[in-house]
């Protein structure tokens, strides 16, 4: 299976769930998956806003946001309200060390590339430029680069907390392979992400007020769920493909040579205890 073998959790709870259902199927899947679950995006986006005010409450309401979507991808059914809650309540003291890192992550590499644009010449600070400096460009560099890194890498962090029995350090380790691995699909990801928020930038400054409104307007009920979809509908694709897909093929292959039986249909992921009970 591979160095990432060795993450994958093998005491599962919740029903199985069929393979061809698991597998990336291409655009098609993508859209016709998002347009099916269209409205409970809405407002799967408005409850995490809502659940997101008291910033401490952002990594909980972010596990909850990623678990539902995941079973949207699953096309398992979906009870908005209260699987949204009860991954809330499940994960809210275990999601606030990924919280921690994604501000503190975020915080000191504002504060690095910020210095270091500064010292480097790139922004202007207090009406002076600094003079152009190698050393502070490549150190500005270095930080982006990372900034940009972690950015993938937070694309599975909160996806492997609500799917596998995994520690914090493991979390992080997967992230960064499978930040590697799905390293073009990660970067398109990004890239569209940034359009979006070009492309709000772009109605806002059309109209004044009247593009101000259409952003305030679309944001909460299109974007935050879209983004959310996105992002996760390529992390759950990649998740298969390097980590259930390769250990659903070993274990075929372990029981094909051991007694020729073929090999149980285990639920893939931890699920829901409503799941479970199916």
């Amino acid at each position: 299976m591979g160095f990432l073998s060795k993450y994958y959790d093998q005491t599962r709870e919740g029903k199985g769930v069929s393979k061809d259902d698991l597998r990336d199927k291409g655009l098609f899947n993508f859209f016709d998956v998002y347009t099916t679950n269209f409205w409970k995006l809405t407002l799967l986006g408005l409850m995490w806003l809502l659940f997101s005010i008291p910033v401490v409450t952002m990594p909980a309401a972010t596990c909850a946001f990623v678990y539902v979507i995941r079973n949207m991808v699953r096309k398992k059914g979906v009870f908005l309200w209260s699987d949204f809650v009860e991954t809330f309540t499940k994960y809210f003291w275990k999601s606030l060390p990924l919280g921690i890192a994604d501000l503190v992550v975020y915080a000191l590499s504002f504060i690095a590339m910020r210095w270091y644009g500064i010292m480097g010449g790139l922004i202007i600070y207090e009406g002076v430029f600094a003079q152009p400096s190698f050393f502070y460009l490549m150190g500005f560099g270095v930080v982006f680069a990372f900034a940009a890194i972690y950015t993938m890498m937070r694309m599975y962090t909160y996806m492997q907390l609500v799917s596998f029995d995994f520690g914090y350090v493991k979390i992080f380790k997967n992230a960064f392979y499978l930040a590697c691995l799905g390293f073009l699909r990660n970067l398109f990801v990004v890239l569209v992400r940034l359009l979006i928020v070009v492309v709000l930038y772009f109605i806002a400054t059309i109209g004044s007020s009247v593009g101000i409104g259409i952003v305030i307007v679309i944001t909460p009920l299109i974007v935050v769920g879209f983004r959310g979809y996105l992002i996760n509908y390529n992390s759950f694709a990649v998740v298969y493909k390097h980590i259930v897909g390769p250990y659903e093929e070993e274990q075929a292959r372990i029981a094909e040579e051991s007694d020729g039986d073929k090999p149980s249909d285990e639920p893939i992921f931890k699920d829901s205890r409503r799941d479970a009970d199916k």
